[in-house]
């Protein structure tokens, strides 16, 4: 009897626990393929058509409830490519979103890690192409050392909640030692109805060299200020991109 009570004693307090402490890990993926035909004309005429893979990548991501609005959160997202099975970055597997941290209903998430900067995000907003294809925002405009990373090692990143649609989002990252590679990056995003606006603001840390200045000088911060907007009407939506350096 003292051992069937012991026994039910414990299986109360393993599905109280369960109650409280609620989890999920999704996998998920793309598989992204396109034939591009592209024509150079000038003295060194070309055509070139190739089979490509821009924005194929798979990953995982998960959270635990840990009561009173609060959860643990994890995500890992690397990038390949489908034509070849060739891993998207060969220094790094997870090289797009890498990252664990804490998400609260009231303050917000703090994660900290490999992240896509605020920047790559606004993208996702103003860019019919988000991450994928020729014509998309951060393959025409480039990236780091030209104002604004891609994505950002060894990082931490915040992000408000929404609050009168608006949102906030804040990255610092730590150079860890190194002279460079250290980023400043903040984001503002309002959204009501049909409208989209956001701004972002990168500070990076360069060489000279490396935006066209002799390799004498000091390193410098590199600053770029970027706005978009976007507006639905449902069958069609409009957006817009703007970028200084």
């Amino acid at each position: 009897m003292k051992k069937l009570r012991r026994s039910a004693i414990a299986a109360c307090a393993l599905s109280t626990s369960a109650a409280f402490a609620q989890s999920s890990v999704t996998l998920y993926g793309r598989l992204d393929a396109s034939i591009n035909s592209l024509h150079f004309s000038g003295p060194n005429r070309a055509s070139v058509r190739t089979v490509s893979s821009d924005s194929s990548h798979w990953g995982m991501r998960g959270t635990e409830d840990l009561g009173a609005g609060l959860r643990a959160l994890f995500k890992m997202e690397s990038q390949f490519q489908v034509d070849s099975g060739a891993q998207g970055n060969k220094e790094f597997y997870f090289n797009r979103d890498s990252y664990a941290g804490l998400q609260s209903d009231r303050f917000g998430t703090l994660t900290l890690g490999s992240h896509l900067t605020p920047h790559v995000r606004l993208t996702f907003k103003v860019s019919p192409f988000e991450r994928a294809q020729l014509g998309n925002v951060v393959a025409l405009f480039q990236g780091g050392p030209r104002g604004y990373q891609v994505v950002q090692n060894n990082s931490a990143a915040y992000t408000s909640p929404r609050w009168r649609g608006f949102m906030l989002r804040a990255m610092l990252g730590l150079s860890e030692g190194a002279a460079l590679s250290k980023t400043r990056s903040l984001g503002l995003e309002y959204e009501a109805g049909p409208w989209w606006l956001g701004m972002t603001h990168d500070a990076l840390k360069v060489s000279a060299a490396s935006v066209g200045l002799p390799a004498t000088q000091p390193s410098l911060w590199s600053r770029t200020t970027v706005l978009g907007a976007s507006y639905d009407f449902k069958v069609v939506r409009i957006m817009a991109y703007y970028q200084t350096n």
